[in-house]
């Protein structure tokens, strides 16, 4: 809302003359008052919470069908299911800690480029280059084939492409990549050794529980 002050002056009688000067008149703009609701800074992007990160049915809160192309996967009820935030991660899940660990475990599922060889050696230059336990298998579900990984170590977490990487001692990482349809996917399953270790199974037989029937994008 604008105010429009007027200022009269008063009249004022110079010596020696009989002349008024004119009234003096002010306009004073008021900063427009904010309606509920309304952006501080509309310039800026808003940020997106859990609801704008997924579309179409709601997430189950745990477990639940990821889906791989013509593919699924099934996730164990243990696992707490999140909403992802990155667009190449097709889902995400919080796997419990296990008793005297300090942090929970991590899995996601995403896509991404490069060679089988080429990924395995990001996740080993993780650890440093130099994991202190390693082991490589190569199985097949449902005639496709799958590459996992397991290695232990020295885990420098970094959860961006610019963020400071933490180290953090004793972490364990269970990793798999499939190649479904032309597109590849990583199933990669990390945390504290003991609480990785109590999940061990549960991430097999998730890797073992690809079938048909996922939806093609």
């Amino acid at each position: 809302m604008i105010r429009i002050v007027l200022v009269v002056a008063a009249l004022v009688v110079l010596a020696g003359c009989g002349d008024r000067r004119a009234p003096v008149v002010r306009e004073v703009l008021e900063p427009p008052e904010e309606s509920e609701g309304s952006v501080a800074h509309p310039g800026l992007p808003m940020e997106s919470g859990p609801a704008a990160a997924t579309a179409g049915e709601p997430l189950p809160e745990h477990g639940g069908v990821v889906a791989l192309d013509s593919m699924q996967l099934t996730a164990p009820q243990t696992w707490l299911r999140k909403p992802p935030q990155i667009d190449f991660i097709v889902a995400e899940f919080l796997l419990p800690r296990a008793q005297g660990d300090p942090a929970d475990g991590r899995l996601t599922v995403t896509t991404a480029g490069g060679t089988v060889e080429d990924n395995i050696a990001r996740w080993r230059d993780q650890f440093g280059g130099k994991p202190e336990k390693e082991s490589r298998e190569k199985i097949e579900v449902g005639g496709v084939p799958i590459t996992v990984v397991d290695f232990t170590g020295t885990y420098r977490d970094q959860r961006g492409p610019f963020a400071p990487a933490e180290e953090r001692p004793d972490y364990r990482m269970i990793g798999a990549i499939l190649e479904i349809g032309g597109q590849t996917y990583f199933v990669k399953g990390y945390g504290p050794a003991k609480t990785m270790a109590a999940h061990a199974e549960e991430i097999q037989a998730f890797l073992r529980s690809l079938k048909s029937g996922g939806a093609s994008p």
